[in-house]
Parts: structure tokens; sequence; C-alpha cells
């Protein structure tokens, strides 16, 4: 992450340049976050890892892996793989 000058060229007394540069590195650090988390999320216990992580980024990431578990259930059992699913969770 990079420091943010607001006193630098055209960022001078113009907080809508400055601020746009704030939004672009929280979203930036925010999308970093989620690919490290999505990668150490199989790797420890689900509760130890959500320790871890901003809450908004636990979600995120907890969704993308329980829409992945549910469609290999219903690929690999149908019916029966939901039910088998539901009993993990």
């Amino acid at each position: 992450m990079k420091a943010i000058n607001v006193e630098e060229g055209d960022r001078k007394g113009n907080v809508e340049k400055w601020m746009l540069d704030v939004e672009s590195q929280m979203m930036g650090s925010l999308k970093d976050l989620a690919k490290r988390a999505l990668e150490s999320y199989p790797k420890m216990e689900r509760t130890e890892w959500s320790k871890l992580w901003p809450g908004q980024i636990v979600l995120a990431v907890s969704q993308i892996y329980w829409t992945e578990e549910v469609e290999q259930a219903i690929k690999d059992h149908e019916n029966a793989g939901l039910e088998s699913y539901y009993n993990v969770q």
C-alpha cells in the first residue's frame, strides 16, 4: 500500500482527487485481503480462520466456499447430497 500525499501535485487543495486515491487504496486492500483469505480458508479450522480477517472478507469468502460446496454436493449426489451437506453445516 502506498501513502497518499494530499499536498502533492493536483491533489493540493483538491479533496475530490485525494479521496478518489483513498477509495482506490481501500478497494485494493480489500481485494488483497480477499485473495489471501480465500487461499488460507481450506488450510485451517474455520473458527480460527474467521478470527484472522475482517468481517466483510469472512462473509464474502465463506459464501464463495459455501456456493462451491453446495454445487458439488448437487453434482455428486443430487438431493441426497444436499441433505448430507446440510448435516455438515
